[in-house]
């Protein structure tokens, strides 16, 4: 029988939510986190307990940006998997939706979100690893696994 005392390893899950219009993104300007302010980053966040990917994205797009997304409406097109620091990897889901209410669009937590704005990708001020993942998705990709500080 195996020991089921023994520490598994652990990994931070997160989804993040990819709109496109007119060749653009729609970006969540990040405030008061102590992670990237000043940076834009998509509709994003950490899975609970007990919810598949989808549902969290479902749920993410509801708190961040009130977008009430179907399920059925969510593809998964990218998955990064970060190595942040000596012991702390990330698995990130990227779902694009082709539907969705561009006038349902406003800012839930200004809290931590100072602006949304759509842009397109060679802005400078893009989180560097979801602009990585951008230009992943441009050139056919689906996966990437990579050392990322930010």
């Amino acid at each position: 029988m195996p020991n089921l005392k023994k520490n598994r390893f652990t990994i931070i899950p997160a989804v993040y939510l990819i709109l496109e219009k007119d060749s653009k993104f729609l970006f969540l300007k990040r405030s008061n986190s102590g992670y990237m302010d000043g940076f834009y980053q998509f509709p994003a966040g950490h899975l609970e307990g007990g919810e598949t990917l989808k549902q969290a994205m479902i749920r993410e797009a509801k708190e961040e940006v009130a977008l009430d997304i179907q399920e059925k409406d969510l593809d998964l097109v990218f998955t990064a998997h970060r190595f942040v620091e000596k012991g702390v990897e990330r698995i990130d889901f990227f779902f694009k939706s082709a539907k969705f209410n561009e006038l349902e669009i406003k800012n839930n937590e200004p809290e931590k979100c100072s602006e949304i704005v759509w842009l397109n990708m060679n802005n400078q001020k893009i989180v560097p690893y979801i602009k990585t993942v951008l230009t992943e998705l441009q050139n056919g990709k689906n996966y990437i696994a990579a050392d990322f500080k930010n």
